[in-house]
């Protein structure tokens, strides 16, 4: 039985569905440079010293990377969820990178990734991260 999400779209509610390990395969090669470059930057985490600096630099470079490709997102969800096409285009921006994280959960083992993230690793990317946002530094 497959793996299921919810997402939310234009205030409603769906559910999706893992694709199948194939498909799968060719959905995550095909995603676009900037989509790739955020998954991998959050692969490196694991391996960063994740001192004030390093998560400012990391937290900048996401947001960087995001703010740039919300048409390869979308494109990403409709290829993903076909038939949920009409709805990803109607969706609020909003909206959309909760839904491509839900659906990145559903294409990538996170699980295996997150045991390989150290608590204190992501405890510290998230205290600065929402220490940079209070203060608006960069």
């Amino acid at each position: 039985m497959p793996r299921t999400a919810t997402i939310t779209l234009a205030d409603t509610e769906y559910q999706v569905a893992e694709l199948k390990t194939r498909k799968n395969a060719r959905w995550l090669q095909g995603l676009e440079g900037s989509v790739r470059e955020v998954i991998e930057k959050v692969l490196q985490a694991a391996d960063m010293e994740m001192d004030e600096e390093g998560g400012k630099k990391l937290l900048a470079e996401l947001g960087s990377l995001l703010s740039g490709s919300m048409d390869t997102l979308l494109d990403a969800l409709i290829e993903f969820a076909p038939d949920l096409k009409d709805e990803i285009e109607d969706s609020y921006t909003s909206e959309l990178i909760p839904a491509f994280v839900e659906v990145v959960k559903l294409a990538v083992p996170f699980e295996q990734i997150q045991q390989m993230l150290s608590q204190e690793t992501l405890d510290r990317l998230i205290e600065i991260g929402s220490r940079t946002k209070r203060t608006g530094t960069n």
